[in-house]
């Protein structure tokens, strides 16, 4: 099974991105950071929550979504 994609909000910290998303697996809020550099990092994170058994997702920025797709999924 692929490891789906979750569309996340990204929001710049004092000295990090913070990225936030709803889990596809648990259906949680779950957070991840995304970097320091000038723009956050999506990409495959492992979910944090315990019904995921190891599986992860592929994160998509919702503003690089937008941009690419024209409106969010």
């Amino acid at each position: 099974m692929r490891n789906p994609i979750v569309v996340a909000t990204s929001r710049r910290a004092r000295d990090a991105w913070i990225i936030k998303l709803i889990c596809p697996h648990c259906g949680e809020k779950h957070t991840h950071g995304g970097g320091d550099g000038l723009m956050a990092q999506g990409g495959h994170r492992i979910a944090h929550c315990r019904n995921s058994t190891g599986k992860g997702y592929f994160i998509e920025l919702a503003e690089e979504a937008e941009a690419q797709h024209g409106k969010l999924r």
